[in-house]
């Protein structure tokens, strides 16, 4: 049961993160677009880009017995 508890929350966590940073990589994708020149915002986009990557192949570690259940179905 205590092993339930803990891999919710870790899917929890990690989606959480997921959506934040991307949210943040849309974010810079628009600042620098309109131009925006108050800090680096290149920096910042690269920063979230690499999270978001990383994010990515943990969210897919994290579910890989549902996303496996999802595209490889047991007929």
């Amino acid at each position: 049961m205590e092993k339930n508890k803990k891999n919710r929350l870790v899917r929890q966590v990690s989606l959480a993160l997921l959506l934040t940073v991307a949210i943040l990589q849309i974010t810079t994708i628009v600042l620098m677009g309109t131009g925006f020149r108050g800090f680096d915002v290149g920096e910042l986009h690269e920063f979230c880009g690499f999270s978001l990557f990383a994010l990515i192949a943990v969210h897919i570690v994290v579910f890989r017995k549902t996303l496996k259940a999802i595209f490889f179905p047991k007929n």
